[in-house]
């Protein structure tokens, strides 16, 4: 599952860096497709939701390419593509005149055709957010202890074990020796 990283900000990993130039062009081509929303589209809520997609893009890459913020614009890109995707093909699939009409005039034309481009940039931004996601973890993957060809893989074996039971013993120091868990009178509404 494609999850937000926590903690502190990883330091971007090289493949990340050279990806940068291409999340630059996307963020472009997104910012032409979000002034086409609002005219000659007329779509207000979606080109406000468009801000927030760019705006968290422009965030991460001000920010050093923060993978906190590019996974959040990925999250962000892959939801508003599911959404417009649905309204795209409906516009095709509803749509008598066609995308493209001479009998309607250009602005007919430009919304259309943007209604039907907006899914794939969107998609676009999610796509490179998950490839910057993974190379970060294929990356880092040896300094969290992981084995990054397992991670390749698809599994997260450990390269080393995790003894379990010297954290029990630590609780139970913390703790004092008499906390036993689950025992004792129960409290009832």
């Amino acid at each position: 599952m494609f999850s937000v990283p926590q903690g502190p900000p990883l330091p971007p990993s090289p493949g990340v860096l050279q990806m940068r130039p291409y999340l630059l062009g996307i963020l472009a081509i997104q910012s032409v497709t979000m002034i086409l929303r609002f005219f000659p589209m007329r779509d207000f809520w979606g080109g406000m939701t468009m801000i927030l997609m760019i705006g968290s893009g422009i965030h991460a890459v001000r920010d050093s390419m923060n993978m906190h913020w590019i996974s959040v614009f990925g999250m962000i890109c892959f939801i508003n593509g599911f959404f417009d995707s649905l309204r795209a093909v409906d516009h095709v699939v509803n749509n008598q005149t066609g995308i493209v009409s001479d009998k309607l005039g250009w602005q007919y034309n430009v919304a259309s055709v943007t209604l039907v481009c907006i899914p794939f940039v969107t998609f676009l931004g999610a796509t490179c957010s998950y490839a910057m996601y993974k190379d970060t973890q294929a990356h880092m993957a040896p300094y969290l202890g992981f084995d990054a060809a397992a991670m390749e893989a698809g599994g997260a074996a450990s390269s080393a074990a995790v003894d379990y039971s010297t954290f029990e013993a630590q609780a139970q120091s913390e703790a004092g020796a008499t906390f036993k868990p689950f025992t004792g009178t129960g409290h009832r509404l």
